[in-house]
């Protein structure tokens, strides 16, 4: 299931990822295009930025755990999630750098979001009084800390590939996929999970079909557990666990899905979609460009014709 880190650089190099999908099928395949096919250099995007801190740190945490070495503190957490923030802060355009109410964000408002989500993570109980993620996840046992997998789940389409954030077994037996998430708030994360079924299918068929894991005969045997820490500033609200149940009819929706990326990208049909909520100068590269310029919009139809037949 693993791969050799020359092979696992990117998910999106030669394999499709959940977030590729959605970006072709459900938000812009013009971004999906001059980020990861034409490979248009991209600066580095604050929530991203975030994100990745958060998760370096909480894989630290996890790796320590699954040794049995000593565990780091919520300080040395955010520590490091801040040092990997600083070091990439410079590269980020001042369009990316504005929140939802239009304020600039500067160098502590990032390091502020990610250790509200580290301290969510480390030791806010839920709504329910249920533990914190950290806490929670004590009751299980580390078994891999972000695995790669490359599965070729349709015939003659790229595979699907990428890395699950932990796997872990259960006291009594049997095994539990995590996904570790960061959100400023619960919009997406219903606790149904029905927006979240395609990456649980990914990965549980992963898993399933991998040798390392031969406890996970059956997607029966499998239930994904996204935890979800907020990153609001100023107050630490309480954090959100959903689960999503992986089924078989999933794997053919999931398939599907595949194949019109694949469709999509052997016709080279890709175009930009306004209306995608992620199309905006705060979380698109490609924006200035794209919407605002057009010298990297998709030029209309009749205009590329014409420069096809002379």
């Amino acid at each position: 299931m693993t791969a050799e880190s020359n092979e696992a650089v990117t998910s999106r190099q030669g394999a499709h990822h959940q977030s590729s999908l959605e970006t072709i099928l459900d938000g812009c395949s013009w971004q999906y295009y001059l980020g990861y096919i034409k490979e248009v250099p991209q600066p580095p995007k604050p929530h991203a930025l975030i994100g990745t801190s958060f998760h370096s740190s909480v894989e630290v945490h996890e790796i320590a755990r699954m040794k049995g070495d000593t565990l780091p503190t919520l300080e040395a957490m955010v520590e490091l999630a801040a040092s990997h923030i600083e070091s990439e802060f410079d590269k980020i355009p001042d369009q990316m750098l504005v929140g939802k109410d239009k304020e600039p964000w500067d160098l502590d408002t990032l390091i502020g979001m990610a250790e509200s989500a580290l301290t969510n993570w480390y030791k806010v109980k839920l709504k329910d009084g249920s533990p914190s993620h950290r806490d929670w996840l004590r009751d299980y046992e580390p078994v891999a800390i972000e695995p790669y997998f490359r599965l070729q789940l349709v015939q003659d389409a790229d595979p699907i590939g990428g890395w699950i954030d932990g796997v872990y077994r259960k006291p009594e037996g049997g095994l539990i996929l995590v996904d570790q998430k960061t959100a400023g708030d619960f919009s997406r994360w219903s606790l149904d999970g029905e927006g979240h079924r395609y990456q649980a299918t990914m990965y549980a068929t992963a898993l399933v079909l991998s040798e390392d894991f031969p406890e996970a005969q059956n997607l029966s045997d499998l239930t994904m557990h996204y935890l979800v820490s907020r990153t609001r500033v100023g107050q630490v609200e309480r954090a959100r666990r959903v689960t999503v149940q992986p089924a078989l009819d999933d794997v053919a929706l999931l398939g599907n899905r595949i194949r019109l990326v694949e469709q999509t990208i052997k016709e080279q049909n890709f175009a930009p979609n306004p209306a995608w909520i992620l199309c905006s100068p705060r979380f698109c590269a490609f924006y200035n460009g794209c919407q605002v310029t057009g010298e990297l919009r998709k030029p209309p139809l009749q205009i590329v014709r014409k420069y096809q037949n002379g």
